[in-house]
């Protein structure tokens, strides 16, 4: 398994930075889960073909993790990309796939074909994809109920494996606990640095084997953490692990 963080910016946006995104090349697939601003620009710096990713996996509808996916939908098709495209979405996802037609990004008019999917229906495809709840939205409960709002509050955390070993991207997250049943195996985590409170991430020590990468920004608590414990290290864009 091979991944790199492509987007490590929190959703304050930082110079020189991206915004959330991780590629990941697993089972001979090619797979990116989230699709911040600047993700375009980065899936040509790595030199990613277009016609090689297989599937995008967004984790949540916070602006910082989304907003990237029209404009590589658009750039795919002025490369004139073949392969069908699977997005898997956290909720709603006909609302979502409707808004293409805003942008007068037409799916009837692209080169390849695109499907919007439900994250309960990874298993059929990507069999070695775990999509798993989080708590990362759960605040908004009382606004979504009081003023009635279709949303579902769902965000998700992601778990990928390969020969017996896992990667965990936990994307936006309030919690560690929230999703602690799923860390076995875990050799690397990526994990969010802002949300958290540091105790959370600290408890992380002993569940991931290698290394846990900070992204999404940082703390006075996660700076000082990297710097007493070189398990804990901050994302860089530019580096690809392979385990």
């Amino acid at each position: 398994m091979k991944f790199k963080v492509l987007g490590s910016s929190s959703g304050f946006s930082e110079i020189g930075k991206n915004l959330s995104s991780v590629f990941v090349e697993v089972e001979g697939k090619c797979l990116i889960f989230d699709a911040g601003e600047g993700l375009s620009q980065r899936i040509q710096e790595e030199k990613l073909d277009y016609d090689t990713i297989d599937a995008i996996f967004i984790s949540h509808y916070h602006p910082d993790h989304v907003t990237g996916l029209f404009m590589l939908i658009q750039v795919l098709y002025i490369q004139a990309r073949t392969k069908p495209l699977h997005i898997f979405l956290p909720e709603r996802v006909e609302e979502f796939a409707n808004l293409l037609s805003f942008f007068y990004t037409f799916q009837k008019r692209l080169s390849f074909e695109l499907y919007f999917l439900e994250m309960r229906t990874i298993n059929k495809y990507y069999p070695y994809v775990k999509a798993f709840k989080n708590d990362h939205l759960l605040s908004y409960r009382k606004f979504v109920a009081k003023e009635k709002l279709p949303n579902t509050l769902s965000s998700y955390s992601f778990k990928i494996v390969e020969d017996n070993k896992s990667l965990i991207y936990t994307s936006d997250i309030q919690t560690i606990r929230s999703i602690s049943e799923h860390l076995s195996d875990c050799v690397y985590c990526i994990t969010d640095a802002f949300h958290p409170h540091i105790n959370e991430i600290k408890a992380l020590e002993h569940l991931v084997k290698e290394q846990v990468i900070l992204t999404h920004g940082s703390t006075t608590g996660t700076n000082k953490l990297v710097k007493e414990n070189k398990k804990y290290i901050y994302a860089e864009e530019n580096k690809m692990y392979t385990f």
